[in-house]
């Protein structure tokens, strides 16, 4: 599978090739190029390829934000990376933009002004939960995890209704903090607001599967399967049968997940871990 995916990814490059000649201003298709390149060529390559894009005329943001990304994996250019993202961020704010120059003074051990940018970016892009689980981790750093919760709590206030997504994050988070009677008390909360969330009720079932309660997760589980995605539930029973010693309905449950998705490589990989251990343990009999 990864053989083929990666063959997939070499013919893919010259359609695109072909694309950007007939529509040579779309940045999306420079874009994909450039994912592309970073797969397949040397690192040079792609840096030039990169460069070139950043320092053409009239450039667009995208490509100096990804130059200054490319740049900053190298120890000994983040400075130059960090220059051009304070100069690029000077005429274009993005929470992208933010996070990684906060990147870039994390890098530095400049760990405070990497938080405050981590929070603008948090806030700039408020739905996002990637931005606020990183504002988190700095604050941590920093000893200001008061200040993160409370802007932790007021994303679930302000977006409780339409998404469950900002208080599974505020669970984790407080989790992270051992003060796990709150974390269940955000979830809990959740449910109520929210009680046919199938993403909700698969992650009450794997929270309460993580703290050995497993007649409650199979009761989550029974909650969600009508309201869920199929492969989604498939792969938290499977994990409950798993848990409870059921390893061949586990193995069963994964050989339907990798049916419904055969490029997915962790169900191939989780299916072949159950196989042989299930058959280790007929062999042991």
């Amino acid at each position: 599978l990864e053989a083929r995916s990666s063959s997939s990814v070499f013919w893919i490059l010259p359609l695109v090739d072909q694309l950007i000649t007939l529509y040579p201003k779309d940045v999306n298709l420079r874009l994909s190029k450039a994912s592309l390149l970073r797969q397949l060529v040397d690192r040079s390559t792609f840096l030039e390829y990169l460069e070139a894009q950043a320092h053409a005329p009239a450039a667009h943001a995208l490509f100096k934000l990804r130059y200054a990304q490319a740049l900053l994996e190298d120890g000994r250019r983040r400075e130059e990376a960090t220059r051009l993202l304070r100069t690029l961020l000077r005429s274009w704010t993005s929470a992208e933009g933010l996070s990684t120059l906060a990147d870039a003074y994390w890098y530095a051990g400049e760990y405070r002004r990497a938080t405050d940018l981590y929070r603008f970016a948090a806030t700039l892009d408020g739905t996002n939960e990637d931005y606020a689980s990183a504002y988190f981790r700095a604050s941590r750093t920093v000893r200001d995890e008061a200040g993160v919760l409370t802007f932790l709590h007021g994303r679930v206030r302000r977006y409780g209704q339409q998404s469950s997504l900002p208080a599974i994050t505020l669970f984790h988070c407080l989790s992270d903090l051992n003060r796990s009677s709150e974390a269940f008390i955000v979830r809990d909360q959740a449910l109520a607001q929210r009680p046919d969330d199938g993403e909700l009720l698969l992650f009450a079932a794997r929270s309460e599967l993580d703290r050995g309660a497993m007649a409650a997760s199979e009761l989550f589980l029974e909650r969600a399967q009508q309201c869920s995605k199929r492969a989604d539930w498939l792969r938290a029973t499977a994990q409950l049968e798993e848990s409870k010693g059921h390893l061949g309905e586990a193995r069963r449950l994964w050989t339907e997940v990798v049916a419904s998705e055969p490029f997915n490589l962790r169900a191939q990989r989780t299916l072949v871990r159950l196989t042989s251990e299930v058959d280790g343990r007929i062999a042991a009999v």
